[in-house]
């Protein structure tokens, strides 16, 4: 996804024989927000939590396991690969 020319926001192009059908999770780096989008690249659902989101994993059950960012003054986790404030689980309803 991206500008072009064409489209200025958005898919640009979409390969179905290429591609395995489904969903792709987009979770921003050091954002506040994780996006489930369609083949389309339509947004079907957003997830947000204000501590913000490293890393995300769509659960089964339609909930998304998440981990926080590590705290920023503690010198211990600077550049630790990984460490986190917390990890927590965010249902479709959040």
């Amino acid at each position: 996804m991206g500008p072009s020319k064409n489209d200025p926001v958005g898919l640009i192009h979409h390969t179905a024989s290429a591609v395995w059908p489904g969903y792709t999770l987009i979770v921003t780096n050091r954002g506040d927000q994780a996006v489930l989008v369609d083949m389309a690249g339509r947004p079907c659902h957003r997830w947000r939590y204000d501590q913000g989101i490293d890393y995300a994993y769509l659960l089964p059950n339609g909930n998304l396991l998440c981990r926080t960012p590590a705290p920023g003054d503690l010198e211990i986790v600077k550049g630790l690969g990984g460490a986190a404030s917390a990890i927590v689980e965010l249902d479709w309803d959040d």
